[in-house]
């Protein structure tokens, strides 16, 4: 499959059209997206057709977690080992997992994961 994130497209914007071969991300193209961001709140539930899964470029693991409960079987978020190392030009690393926090995500989505299960019993 080709993966897409629509971060430079409108919501719902799916410029290849639908095919089991595409799958869109959605994304709010700012380093770093910030959690009051209004296009971070049209974050869509995640199912097909539509979007699959979520590109995330927000400070935290918070928007992550939504996506994860939301339905995103595809999550892209870069990773950095020093996520101060921000530079004026590049504005990805606040953005980033570090260790730390993809090791929190990790295991709060897990949480989540046994509670769903729960609830479908």
């Amino acid at each position: 499959p080709t993966i897409i994130s629509t971060g430079m497209h409108d919501f719902a914007e799916f410029p290849f059209g639908e095919s089991e071969q595409v799958e869109y991300l959605f994304c709010v193209s700012k380093y770093p997206t910030y959690l009051d961001d209004e296009k971070l709140a049209k974050m869509p539930f995640f199912k097909r057709p539509g979007y699959s899964g979520y590109s995330d470029h927000t400070i935290g693991i918070g928007a992550a977690l939504r996506a994860h409960s939301r339905g995103a079987t595809i999550l892209e978020k870069h990773y950095s080992n020093n996520i101060f190392s921000q530079i004026k030009l590049e504005g990805g690393h606040l953005g980033s997992f570090d260790q730390e926090s993809l090791r929190n995500f990790v295991n709060i989505a897990k949480q989540f994961e046994i509670m769903e299960k729960n609830s479908e019993m």
